[in-house]
């Protein structure tokens, strides 16, 4: 009987150990590791600095991959692309004063949410707060611009979280038309 409970002890330490360990690893977001590709747009705009009252559209991976032809695919209108791979809701937040608001845009396109869920674990309610945080920012600075929210798309990468996911979503809709902020709007990508 004391092998069998010492081998249960063993087993739940065992668990616990790496339970412990599993969290210990957990990535942290760290908005700084971004600074060089935010650093480059920086340039690009002391080369030519794009005109106010355009379109800015940010976000991850899937708006930087979008840049060779966003311009192109949006046209006629003037669009500033400012997506950088891999970022989150937080990085967008950190980054705003330099990547969106010099820009003085008539309207902001954000695509973010899936990095967030996926890859750091980040609740759909913190994702939707910092959301509402950065449409503050915006219409602090520019009460008239209109903000474009883009609701997380499926992704094969992604498919283990794809509830959480999807949990961004509804926070981000029943925020959107109540808002204090004059024009946040949603744009459903997925269902």
């Amino acid at each position: 009987m004391k092998i069998r409970h010492a081998r249960v002890l063993f087993s739940l330490f065992l668990v616990l150990g790496f339970a412990t360990l599993a969290l210990a690893q957990t990535e942290t977001i760290d908005p700084t590791r971004f600074e060089e590709a935010i650093e480059a747009f920086e340039a690009e705009d002391r080369a030519m600095m794009p005109p106010a009252g355009a379109i800015v559209v940010t976000g991850s991976s899937s708006i930087r991959r979008w840049h060779p032809t966003l311009k192109q695919d949006l046209a006629p209108l003037t669009v500033i692309p400012r997506g950088f791979g891999g970022s989150t809701m937080q990085d967008v937040e950190h980054y705003l004063d330099r990547i969106v608001l010099p820009y003085e845009p008539r309207a902001v396109v954000i695509y973010e949410g899936d990095n967030d869920t996926g890859r750091f674990g980040v609740p759909p309610a913190e994702i939707a707060g910092r959301l509402e945080a950065i449409v503050e920012r915006i219409h602090a600075v520019l009460p008239s611009t209109r903000v474009y929210v883009m609701s997380v798309k499926p992704s094969l990468a992604r498919v283990a979280v794809w509830d959480t996911s999807t949990g961004v979503w509804p926070p981000t809709t029943t925020w959107c038309p109540t808002s204090t902020s004059p024009r946040p709007f949603s744009a459903r990508t997925a269902r």
